[in-house]
């Protein structure tokens, strides 16, 4: 299946009101709307059942569904790791409607695995076709966080349009890295090495070679809705798998130009940095 792009949210327009069954503090689903995803909403504490309501505001084409955890998920051990990634085995249930909220009129996936997994923190949805709704309800079941942390948090969640490829997918040489923000400065006198902690952050390089006119058409306008200031979300490799860990949400390095190698034959490249 080709890779995947999406470059609006639902989420993040104004006429969206986000609500859910409960907060930790001032912790609160509206949070799912903002670019940092640290900012997180927390479920109330002992509850990691929780449910979050989304009205778009209008009836709105979904073709992908995306949950984000944030890096530091549940806070973190004395390790440093994060007490609070889901386990591929907690599931989610998603339901779209036009009409009642929560009717699964639209859409209802039932309780599905989320295919949550250490480290990456991402679940996705993509419906077999485009769907139209108004109204998103998502129930959460993470039985891996019931005794620590005792509480779910998540960092973003993505409702939108989706593009494919209609013809060819992502070039040979797609590239995967960890940028690492860590500085390791050493002293002249001892060589003695220290480091100052910086973030993780993945990077992924890739391109299509051969877009039609109408994919060129799409590229343009991703390029001039998402530029270099908005998030996109990328899925390389949609399916089932342990590839589902694979998407990333982040915003372009920089905007390349798409070229013409041939008559009718469309080609750009893209870098994403995942948004933390």
């Amino acid at each position: 299946m080709p890779a995947l792009l999406s470059w609006i949210n639902w989420l993040d327009r104004a006429s969206a009101v986000i609500t859910a069954d409960g907060q930790a503090g001032s912790l609160g689903p509206t949070r799912l709307a903002e670019a940092q995803i640290r900012a997180r909403w927390r479920s109330a504490p002992g509850v990691v059942t929780p449910q979050l309501d989304v009205d778009f505001g209008a009836s709105r084409e979904v073709g992908i569904i995306a949950l984000a955890q944030p890096d530091d998920a549940g806070g973190v051990d004395a390790d440093g790791e994060p007490r609070g990634w889901m386990a591929g085995t907690d599931t989610v249930r998603h339901r779209l409607d036009v009409t009642t909220p929560g009717a699964g009129a639209v859409l209802d996936t039932t309780a599905i695995a989320g295919g949550w997994r250490a480290g990456y923190g991402m679940h996705i949805h993509q419906p077999v076709a485009p769907l139209t709704a108004r109204y998103w309800r998502c129930n959460l079941d993470a039985a891996s966080l019931a005794s620590v942390p005792g509480f779910v948090d998540l960092g973003r969640a993505w409702a939108g349009p989706a593009w494919q490829p209609s013809r060819g997918n992502i070039e040979y040489g797609f590239g995967e890295t960890w940028a690492d923000g860590a500085e390791v400065s050493r002293n002249a006198r001892s060589g003695l090495e220290f480091v100052d902690l910086g973030p993780r952050q993945r990077v992924l390089s890739f391109g299509f070679p051969v877009l039609t006119e109408a994919d060129g058409a799409q590229i343009r306008e991703l390029q001039r809705i998402a530029g270099l200031n908005r998030q996109v979300l990328f899925v390389p490799f949609p399916g089932a798998g342990a590839e589902k860990a694979a998407p990333v949400i982040g915003r372009l390095t920089e905007v390349q130009p798409i070229t013409l190698p041939s008559f009718a034959r469309y080609a750009v490249t893209f870098q994403i940095r995942q948004s933390l």
